[in-house]
Formats: structure tokens, sequence, C-alpha cells
């Protein structure tokens, strides 16, 4: 069955400043009041769950679950954060998230001798006008590539909590007839059981410590939110994640 393996965007970093760009940690920081260009720091943020802006990030937990699901699917096409940087990325100068994590995947996968196919997003392949993608568009671009590559399944995977708007914009999509084939050639995965099933000794403190914090809570209330607007009609699908009138997430 040819696969191609989909991982969702939860943003990356700076490491340090002016260091190398990396996947958000277990916890990120996103003020939902300031401007764009102020809501997230340009440094990986350390947890710090009584900050009312600490939410969960996850970037380090796509990554490491993808690398165990590409061992158990053997996909033929594997993508990261597929769409545009937002237009405070992109004047900030800052790489797509869908470079940043393909080279790290690629770089980690070639450690063990494999060598998987990862396409980075291509803006100008897709004549999409550097429009920021966000999780509604994402998965709009994914279909379209797996449409392209005329792969038989999609896996999405990503952290449990954006799972919970992922799903329904997976649902909103399949309405269309488009996608609705696509209905019954998709599933999804949820980074934080892929890690609990393969390693648990590794992961178990780590994660259960994230579905214990407020951080966690704070992150379901935005994820809630955004799918909220979404059903209300009230998300931009042009611009998903721009909201009128309520709170959403990345």
């Amino acid at each position: 069955m040819k696969t191609l393996l989909a991982v969702l965007g939860r943003g990356v970093m700076m490491e340090y400043p002016n260091g190398p760009f990396k996947p958000t940690r277990d916890f990120d920081i996103w003020d939902l009041s300031a401007a764009p260009e102020l809501a997230r720091p340009e440094i990986l943020a350390e947890k710090n769950d009584a900050d009312p802006n600490s939410v969960i990030g996850g970037g380090e937990l796509n990554i490491a679950a993808a690398e165990v699901l590409y061992a158990e699917l053997n996909p033929a096409y594997t993508v990261f954060a597929y769409g545009d940087n937002s237009p405070a990325l992109q004047k900030k100068g800052f790489p797509t998230e869908s470079a940043v994590m393909s080279a790290l995947f690629r770089e980690a996968m070639e450690a063990k001798d494999q060598f998987p196919c990862v396409i980075e997003w291509d803006g100008n392949f897709w004549k999409t006008d550097g429009k920021a993608s966000g999780t509604f568009n994402e998965l709009r671009n994914i279909f379209r590539l797996a449409e392209y590559y005329s792969v038989d399944q999609v896996v999405i995977l990503t952290i449990q909590d954006h799972m919970t708007r992922a799903g329904g914009m997976l649902a909103k999509h399949f309405m269309t007839p488009e996608l609705e084939y696509w209905k019954g050639h998709t599933r999804f995965e949820t980074s934080e059981t892929v890690l609990l099933r393969s390693d648990p000794d590794k992961f178990s403190d780590r994660i259960w410590d994230m579905f214990a914090s407020q951080s966690h809570i704070r992150e379901l209330q935005r994820q809630v939110n955004g799918l909220t607007a979404l059903w209300k009609g009230v998300t931009q699908t042009n611009q998903a994640g721009v909201v009128t009138g309520a709170g959403t997430a990345k």
C-alpha cells in the first residue's frame, strides 16, 4: 500500500539567539492578545506552567513519533507542516517549519541508514502566493499532494490536543466533493500514543507530565475555541486560524 505520512506543524523556533531552528518543546508560550509578530517567542520556551500564556508545543514529540511510524509504515512519502509560513515569520526571514522539520527528520533517519522520501513545502509549485497555511489549509495541501502522487492512504500525525481540532477540520474537508474520497483512505495517529506504545520507559513520565499540566487545559480550550469557530463559519478558510470573536491556536 502506497502511504503518505503527514505530520502536522507545531512550530519551530531558535534554540538560542541566532541559533539553529528546532521544533517546539513540550511546553510553549503563545500570547493570543499580542500582535502576530510578538505572539510567540523567537527562542524555544522552557516549561513555565504558571504562565497564563503557557500551552502545549509538541514539535519534538511529533518528530520522535514520526520516526516510529516511518519504521512501521514504510511510507512512500513523508511531509512535515505542509504549508506556507505566517506573514509575521516571512517578514522576519525565518525558514518554513516544513524545511526545518524535514531536514531534522532526514538527519535522524540517515543516522539509522534509512533514506526517506521527504517532500518539503513548495509554495511556488502550488501557487499559494505565500499565504499562511494554518491547520485547515495544511490538511487540504496534504490531500492535494496525496492526489498528485496517487497514494492509497494518508496517515495524519500530531499531538493529541491538536488532533482535537484537526479531526473536526478533516470532517469538514470530507464533506466537500473534492476531498470526500479520502474519508475512507485516511487515518490518524497521536504522537503520545505512538510513543507510549513504542517506548513507555522513555516517554511515559514526560507525556503524563504534559497531561497533568495547566498548559494542557489551556491548549485544549484554545483548540475547542478554534473548532467552534470553524463550525460557526467564522474561521477564514483561506487564512485558516484567523478567527473573529474567538481565541484559537495553531
